[in-house]
């Protein structure tokens, strides 16, 4: 009876053990997948302006257009996609010359926006390579010039939409509705209906989200990367030719200029950067706006000597202050991209205060709410040695099996990537994006996966099952095993529906108050059009007088897998 029993046990692990390759080996083909489609439809590579620089959403419908907003965190993640394509590549004894020229044309793109952006927004001053960068450098001609992008789109003149060639903001200051053009000066007054682009502020600043997300990129770098690797030895802008020490370089450029200012950034002309948000509001945000780097100073810190050993010294109060922040991190109501802000500095210094967990265990309490760990906690295991968890592991498992082969995507409220796929980086996104799809027409559409890809490589690298990654690159879609999703459990279900109906709830009061606004006329008309569209789109019921009781959301999450 005892031999059966181990038998029995042997036969189940050896089961469990081929299942397990089979979905491995299923991700990796759907990963070399989305890699096609990144270089196909989402990024030109290359040195010149506007080139390398991956665009988060292609949007083929009813709003033509490539989306850039958030270019900098996308092209940080891009970074840590190919620093651990190339890790996997080497450990497989692979042809790294690919990756290694998207890392090369990657960190010299960081590079240009970092020199472009002394003289761009009436700054006037010459390039300078010093940290202060602005977040995309478009030509108008982009589309022209790379013409692989311009798929089925005629509408090409307007088919960039980037985070800062233009201010596309609406009759009013409220934050995230953009659809027609107004501009903004140096303080923050609006500037209506300018001949050309504005002077001032035609491209965005940094902030403290878009550095964090540079610095997730080149740690992965400086992580993976080996010490000679290099591109065809082409030098950088400073003169180096090694990526890993290019990914230093950026990293000490972007800390040290914050540190020069007292961890309160300065523009080129002297103003402190972020103190307008360029939306007619003069009063700072807190935690996205550069001056709380003040607050959070030794956390970048210790991510500086964590890249290039740099160390700093600060006055124990700020020390005190960030602690405050630790522990107050779980209180943010409702706020997730704060709290990713959040995790992001406290797994990438491996740093926090508060008196009760270790940094690994507190980055887990504070992802757990939106399913983050699985992200966030691997990355933490890659950088610095954190203790692997097996259950977070086979949770981003379950993430990889569920995503679409063809990439994220959400085209409207019925037609849209299932199991927490709906959205341009679900590791940023509250739980109602995720399992529900983004909000506003003008950022509809296909997305990068670039998330998938980034969790993906990390999971091979922390669960070492890479021994297939390099052999599976050209296997195509057909005879592969077929992987169910585990379902949504029904709290966390309930959970993402009233997110998803509140956040939609909003956004839709908001249009329909400032729809009749006294605006220009054809600004006017542009609110009239996306109203109609969003009544067209999401249905009365989504409207103003929604319904978000308790029993819709168990009616909508009683087959969770299918919604």
């Amino acid at each position: 009876m005892k031999k059966i029993k181990i038998t029995l046990l042997l036969l189940l692990s050896f089961c469990f053990s081929v299942a397990q390759h089979s979905q491995i080996d299923n991700n990796i083909v759907k990963y070399w997948n989305y890699r096609e489609r990144l270089v196909n439809n989402f990024i030109a590579i290359g040195s010149e302006s506007g080139q390398s620089l991956p665009f988060g959403t292609r949007n083929e419908r009813e709003f033509p257009r490539l989306e850039h907003g958030e270019g900098p965190i996308m092209l940080g993640q891009y970074l840590g996609v190919l620093a651990t394509e190339y890790k996997l590549l080497k450990k497989n004894n692979s042809n790294t010359t690919q990756t290694l020229k998207e890392l090369y044309y990657a960190l010299y793109a960081f590079n240009r926006l970092d020199l472009i952006a002394e003289t761009v927004n009436g700054y006037n001053k010459k390039p300078k390579l010093d940290g202060f960068f602005v977040r995309e450098d478009f030509p108008d001609d982009f589309v022209k010039k790379n013409p692989a992008l311009n798929k089925h789109s005629i509408n090409t003149e307007k088919f960039i939409y980037g985070s800062g060639k233009t201010f596309h903001v609406k009759c009013t200051n409220h934050k995230g509705t953009q659809c027609c053009d107004v501009y903004v000066d140096k303080n923050c007054n609006v500037k209506e209906n300018p001949k050309g682009y504005a002077k001032k502020y035609n491209h965005v600043p940094m902030s403290m989200d878009q550095i964090l997300g540079v610095l997730l990129g080149v740690s992965l770098v400086n992580e993976l990367v080996d010490d000679n690797a290099s591109y065809q030895n082409k030098l950088f802008q400073d003169n180096e030719n090694k990526i890993k020490q290019e990914a230093k370089n950026i990293a000490e450029r972007i800390i040290s200029y914050a540190k020069k200012y007292h961890w309160t950034p300065k523009d080129p002309d002297g103003d402190y950067n972020g103190d307008c948000d360029f939306r007619g509001n003069a009063s700072p945000n807190y935690f996205k706006n550069n001056t709380t780097m003040l607050v959070f100073s030794r956390f970048f810190s210790k991510i500086g000597t964590n890249i290039f050993g740099k160390k700093y010294t600060y006055i124990p109060l700020i020390d005190f202050l960030d602690g405050v922040g630790s522990i107050q991190a779980d209180n943010f109501k409702g706020d997730f991209w704060n709290r990713r802000m959040y995790i992001e500095m406290i797994t990438l210094s491996n740093r926090d205060n508060n008196l009760f967990l270790s940094t690994g265990k507190k980055v887990l309490k504070a992802s757990k709410k939106y399913n983050w760990e699985p992200y966030y906690y691997n990355l933490g295991v890659i950088l610095h040695d954190w203790k692997r968890n097996k259950t977070i592991e086979k949770k981003g498992l379950e993430m990889l099996n569920s995503a679409p082969f063809n990439g994220p995507f959400y085209h409207g409220i019925t037609d849209f990537s299932k199991y927490g796929w709906a959205t341009k980086n679900r590791f940023s996104a509250s739980l109602g994006e995720q399992y529900n799809g983004w909000r506003f027409p003008e950022i509809t559409g296909n997305y990068i996966g670039l998330d998938y890809m980034l969790l993906h490589n990390m999971y091979l690298l922390v669960a070492n099952k890479s021994e297939s990654f390099a052999q599976l690159k050209n296997k195509k879609q057909d005879g592969l095993t077929k992987i169910v999703a585990s379902k949504l459990s029904l709290k966390k279900c309930i959970q993402s529906e009233k997110q998803s109906c509140v956040e939609r709830k909003k956004y839709y009061q908001f249009l329909e108050k400032y729809k009749n606004k006294n605006c220009k006329d054809s600004r006017v008309k542009c609110k009239e059009k996306t109203v109609k569209y969003f009544k067209t789109t999401f249905g009365n019921d989504n409207g103003p007088n929604m319904k978000c009781s308790k029993s819709v959301y168990i009616e909508k999450c009683t087959n969770p897998i299918t919604h």
